[in-house]
């Protein structure tokens, strides 16, 4: 009788990159599908034309010609028969929180978000709970709301056109602090800004009582340990030039993260108490679901005041990457995922409407995809139906 041969982790990794392939292909395939129905019941009557006043808070560095960008975009909002738009520009110090709030007191009726993952956030948390209509532009190399909403990715024009429609979306807006943390790193934080709003117009005191000056805002996901690495690893100038595949060449730097102690506290989805330990190389909080190529949280949702919190782990080196790979491809596929005892690679998820993570070592954290900073600890909240989005 022969013997039996366990499969070299080489031959598993190549059955993983496989299965990266099938399932990008069938996402995109999916995905444009989706966006092709959204863009053909794409419409603008001259009733609503005629009576809104859009502003767009844009991210200068996403254009050669910031000016001509702006003429463009008046050009497709007049070829939609609308007259009246205004432009802000976000800067390196304010992402674009003021930005947004200054619209809403200018009158905007809808303020558009053009620019990468980072620029909405900031905008996000400009316009919670205002009720004004939010409408992005999609400019990053990400794009995961958009994605998740099925915008139109490569059409100004289309992207303008939804922004500017009647059809809108109640989503929630996530926060997160890092607590005593070991490091943070140069990025403007929300909260605070929102804080420097409240102090500059003294009539108003709702944009202290959205968050704490120490709060980060996501919408779409946020994370610890490999996660952070990678997004703190990546290249900005290579995400120009080749932008998703940029977190891939991350990602693989970034696989010897150590595997860490953690301990969740927070409120489950029911309503009780949610306490657990785990080890865990990567811990994900996510508010949606779908990446470009994958499926991360089935049961996430944009809109229903829950964040999915996603326990990963690996052992085995390589082995355990790629079996983690097959379960991740697996579930975006629509497949149960399994965990056995004997599996080198775990991927748990359970919900809550709050919680605190505790690690036992510090590690990077981001939000949205971008590196905030070094903390063994963080507090998550949702904020359920903060944002009104066109979509």
């Amino acid at each position: 009788m022969r013997k039996f041969r366990a499969p070299s982790p080489y031959l598993i990794a190549l059955a993983g990159i496989a299965g990266a392939g099938v399932t990008a292909g069938a996402k995109y395939f999916i995905q444009s599908r989706s966006r092709r129905a959204h863009r053909s019941a794409i419409s603008l009557p001259p009733s609503i034309a005629e009576n809104i006043r859009p502003w767009v808070v844009f991210n200068p560095s996403k254009h050669d010609d910031p000016q001509e960008f702006r003429n463009s975009l008046t050009m497709d909002a007049r070829a939609l028969g609308v007259r009246d738009i205004h432009f802000i520009e976000t800067s390196i110090a304010d992402p674009g929180v003021s930005q947004a709030r200054k619209a809403v007191r200018a009158g905007a009726t809808h303020v558009i978000a053009a620019g990468g993952d980072g620029t909405v956030r900031a905008v996000a948390a400009g316009l919670a709970h205002t009720g004004v209509r939010m409408g992005i532009l999609p400019e990053g190399t990400g794009n995961v709301l958009a994605r998740n909403l099925g915008l139109p990715l490569d059409s100004p024009l289309d992207a303008l056109a939804v922004a500017l429609g009647e059809s809108t979306h109640r989503v929630d807006l996530a926060w997160l602090r890092m607590v005593d943390p070991e490091e943070r790193f140069n990025l403007p934080c929300e909260g605070k800004l929102l804080a420097g709003v409240a102090s500059s117009h003294p009539s108003s005191s709702d944009e202290a009582a959205l968050a704490l000056d120490d709060e980060f805002p996501f919408v779409t996901l946020a994370g610890m340990g490999f996660d952070g690495e990678t997004m703190s690893k990546t290249d900005p100038e290579l995400k120009k030039n080749i932008g998703w595949a940029a977190y891939v060449l991350s990602a693989i730097n970034s696989l010897d993260v150590p595997r860490m102690g953690a301990r969740l506290r927070g409120q489950a989805a029911h309503g009780g108490d949610d306490s657990s330990e785990f080890t865990a190389r990567c811990v994900l909080f996510a508010n949606c679901g779908d990446l470009p190529v994958i499926t991360l949280a089935p049961e996430a949702s944009l809109h229903d005041g829950l964040l999915d919190v996603i326990a990963v782990d690996t052992q085995v080196g390589l082995v355990g990457w790629a079996d983690l790979s097959l379960k991740v491809f697996s579930q975006s596929l629509g497949l149960p995922q399994v965990n056995t005892p004997v599996s080198p690679a775990d991927l748990s998820i359970r919900q809550v409407r709050e919680c605190e993570l505790e690690l036992d070592q510090p590690a990077v954290v981001e939000v949205d995809g971008d590196a905030i900073g070094r903390s063994a600890k963080v507090a998550v909240r949702i904020d359920q139906g903060a944002l009104l989005i066109a979509g």
